[in-house]
Formats: structure tokens, C-alpha cells, sequence
């Protein structure tokens, strides 16, 4: 996250120049804001709520298998006469 945030404000000076040969500049510019931000939310968003839907199915799942697998038996039914 720091080496995000400083990389972004080392480009705005970049992204919002006027000086010559700033237009060149500002197409190298733009593209790697927009990858930075993409790759932090990627990797403060998505990436972590992926990983608990994951997670979550294979607990949901693993308690299903446990579940069937130590059913109790039914008690056997004696007629005592």
C-alpha cells in the first residue's frame, strides 16, 4: 500500500504537466495510475473476498461430510412379552 501511494503521487506531477514534452508523458502516465489503483484494489478487495467465499464452501462442505458420516444409528425396537 506505501509503495502504491508513492508511486502515485511521484506520477501526478507527471499525469498533470504542461512542460514540453508532457504529452508524451502523459500517455506513459495515465496507464500506470490506472494499473495502480487496479492492482491495490485487487489486492485490498477482491483477492481477500475470493478467498473467504473459498474458504467458506470448503467449511460448509467439510461440515456436510462430517455430518452424514457420524449419523446416529436408529435403536433397535425390542418386544419384551
Amino acid at each position: 500500500l506505501m509503495t502504491v501511494s508513492t508511486s502515485l503521487i511521484g506520477l501526478l506531477p507527471v499525469m498533470f504537466g504542461t512542460e514540453t514534452g508532457a504529452e508524451v508523458m502523459k500517455r506513459l502516465a495515465a496507464p500506470m495510475v490506472g494499473g495502480l489503483f487496479s492492482a491495490a484494489a485487487l489486492t485490498l478487495i477482491v483477492i481477500p473476498a475470493l478467498n473467504m467465499i473459498i474458504h467458506r464452501a470448503r467449511l460448509r462442505r467439510e461440515l456436510q461430510t462430517t455430518t452424514t458420516d457420524h449419523q446416529p444409528e436408529p435403536a433397535a425396537t425390542t418386544s419384551s412379552s
